[in-house]
């Protein structure tokens, strides 16, 4: 019985975790934004006041719009998926945590899907993380 109920945790949590891949052609928008090239994209929401600087490594820079929670990670030259842009966001629906997730990734094939891989399982992270009970 405990496997089974850790199976249906394990199942909720991946369906909770809502991830697309934006091919580089594909029209409309970025989390709201017009979509454009990464490194466009980067440049305009860098100017906007609300957004803050997370953290940045060799390989990624991260941004926080303080508005909406909305959180950008901007991949660097030194990335194998660059150019590349991920958008999630942390909503609750009807009590249920999800981090829907959209990639722009205008990398190779195999270094998209790594991408995608990636943040799939820092979702499942952060998620687990937010149902923690807190000490």
């Amino acid at each position: 019985m405990r496997c089974i109920r850790e199976a249906a945790r394990v199942v909720c949590i991946a369906a909770a975790v809502a991830v697309t891949i934006a091919p580089s052609s594909a029209t409309g928008d970025l989390c709201g934004k017009p979509k454009t090239t990464p490194q466009g994209l980067y440049e305009q929401l860098a100017k906007d006041a609300r957004l803050r600087e997370m953290r940045r490594s060799d390989v990624f820079v991260a941004l926080e719009d303080g508005g909406d929670g909305t959180l950008w990670t901007f991949t660097l030259p030194a990335h194998p998926a660059h150019p590349a842009v991920v958008c999630r966001r942390v909503v609750e629906r009807r009590g249920v945590l999800e981090i829907p997730t959209t990639i722009q990734c205008n990398g190779g094939e195999a270094a998209c899907a790594k991408l995608q891989s990636d943040f799939d399982m820092l979702n499942e992270r952060m998620i687990q993380d937010l149902y923690k009970p807190k000490k």
